[in-house]
């Protein structure tokens, strides 16, 4: 960011043709090598051009001879880094022949948004590293609180959730405390869940009742019927409909009975 300031700076002054821009600008090149020399740990050398060839040579000559001690390596750093060299020379003169000193503004745009990358990346990169680490540390408290209040519920569920299975007498009973009582009566009938409830027939008690229910009802109308016919004259007796209803009293019952 302070590169970045100084080329700015450099710009403006060398606009206003003051010659403190031109030391401006030697103040950004010597903090870029500064940077490059400390970050690279004194591998990458932007301080003369003539080292890095001197090193590029060294390099080639002990690959040429086959010495192990050769790194090689260096040599994807400081040919690339010559050839930048050459190529913004070349760019630089250009750029400053069609726009004057404003050219100094493009490697000072470039400057300033590689150090803004530079300080926001590691801020950014740990503030996500820590939202991540919160959201799992959430994630498992909630999944460990559901298996919490979720783990005695099913096994009450699994020991205690009656199911109803069927003995061939017919009687309905449940497992648990009557699954030794089901078991000894043979049960034919394979378990179900109270979920799916096996539906209870009626019994032959049950149709036995309903069937007399019925018919006494009909017996009473029919008496009923008698008594209307006798107590009135042929003319007076209107035939019932559907909509008729009848009350039976307790004279009707002492009757019955």
């Amino acid at each position: 960011m302070v590169e970045s300031l100084a080329l700015f700076m450099s710009c403006g002054l060398r606009n206003l043709e003051m010659i403190t821009g031109e030391l401006v600008a030697a103040f950004a090149c010597g903090l870029q090598n500064a940077i490059a020399t400390n970050y690279s740990g004194a591998v990458v050398r932007t301080t003369h051009m003539t080292g890095i060839c001197t090193d590029i040579g060294i390099v080639l000559g002990q690959a040429a001879s086959r010495n192990p001690r050769a790194e090689t390596w260096k040599l994807k750093v400081l040919v690339p880094l010559l050839a930048g060299f050459f190529g913004g020379s070349m760019a630089g003169s250009l750029c400053y022949q069609g726009m004057g000193p404003l050219s100094m503004l493009i490697p000072a745009g470039a400057v300033f948004a590689i150090g803004v990358f530079y300080l926001t990346w590691k801020p950014a990169r740990k503030a996500r590293e820590v939202l991540v680490t919160a959201v799992k540390k959430v994630q498992n408290e909630i999944e460990l609180g559901i298996r919490t209040v979720a783990t005695p519920i099913m096994d009450f569920a699994k020991h205690h959730t009656p199911t109803l299975m069927r003995s061939p007498s017919g009687t309905i009973i449940t497992t648990g405390v009557a699954a030794a009582a089901g078991a000894a009566a043979g049960v034919v009938v394979p378990e179900r869940s109270l979920q799916h409830p096996i539906p209870s027939p009626s019994t032959p008690t049950e149709v036995l009742a309903k069937t007399r229910a019925k018919e006494e009802l009909e017996r009473k109308i029919d008496r009923v019927k008698e008594n209307i016919q006798l107590q009135s004259s042929p003319e007076d007796v209107m035939p019932l409909t559907g909509n008729d209803k009848f009350e039976l009293g307790d004279g009707d019952e002492d009757e019955d009975n």
